[in-house]
């Protein structure tokens, strides 16, 4: 059984690329898709070390993790970022899991993270709490993904342009309507340190509370109410929005996102 770990990252050079992993810790394959001002390919063998760096002049993290998915070559690929904290052998960690639960198609690992953590109890994930995991913790097999078609939904994610988060929520939920076996692991793989982010400055301003409420219908329409009810009972830190104006905002990011659907469905 094979692996590797797809990275989103920008403007980089390869050389910048190569010290990326150095940084991160990670010592595996990988398939590093690079948004820069060029399209390009370069794969370099170092230590063992197969190193896949696609360069590309997409914009959107959505659209570099479906390049990725596209170009996935091993059995299990795990979902990760430039700005992360690898353990030693994480890859092993992750094989090993999947040689012994052969039915996973994906699997969600615990991760040291500064924002939560997370249960220590490894289980069978249900549909309603895979909202509650975040891209660097999901890996997934290949077959699972050839056969199905799962991608991640453009509308959302950092550069998309339309919802700047929840990519991976509705990427898990599309998996499960799937069929997809997924499964939490309370080993943990690495560490996301606390940074500075690009796009994120809170909870509790409009563009992302709005923003739940497209995720949570893209995730499920049946259960869309429950989410946000279940988001705004949980989110104390919405103040000053209280749970009636959440979840305004969250209907107000519904109907947005539907809109571009159908703009979508009538352009095609």
């Amino acid at each position: 059984m094979t692996f590797e770990l797809a990275i989103a990252t920008m403007h980089k050079t390869k050389e910048q690329c190569l010290k990326m992993l150095q940084t991160e810790n990670i010592h595996c394959d990988c398939l590093i898709v690079n948004q820069c001002d060029i399209d390009d390919y370069n794969e370099e063998k170092i230590n063992g070390q197969n190193i896949r760096i696609i360069f590309s002049k997409d914009r959107g993290l959505s659209k570099s993790r479906n390049l990725a998915l596209r170009n996935m070559q091993a059995d299990i690929m795990a979902i990760g970022d430039d700005d992360l904290y690898y353990y030693d052998n994480f890859d092993k960690t992750i094989l090993a899991y999947y040689e012994d639960n052969p039915k996973a198609d994906l699997a969600i690992f615990n991760i040291d993270n500064y924002e939560k953590s997370y249960s220590q109890k490894s289980k069978k994930c249900g549909q309603i709490e895979l909202s509650g995991y975040i891209s660097m913790q999901v890996t997934f097999t290949k077959k699972f993904i050839q056969s199905s078609d799962v991608h991640f939904n453009e509308f959302f994610g950092t550069g998309s342009g339309y919802f700047s988060n929840g990519e991976e929520c509705i990427f898990l939920a599309d998996s499960y309507r799937a069929g997809a076996k997924i499964f939490y692991c309370a080993n943990k793989i690495l560490n996301r340190p606390k940074e500075e982010s690009s796009w994120f400055s809170g909870f509790n301003n409009e563009p992302y509370i709005m923003s739940k409420g497209a995720v949570y219908y893209a995730m499920s329409s049946r259960l869309f109410l429950l989410y946000i009810i279940r988001f705004s009972l949980k989110r104390k830190i919405l103040k000053p929005f209280g749970i009636l104006e959440s979840t305004r905002l969250m209907l107000k990011g519904r109907k947005k996102y539907i809109t571009l659907q159908n703009t979508c469905a009538t352009m095609h």
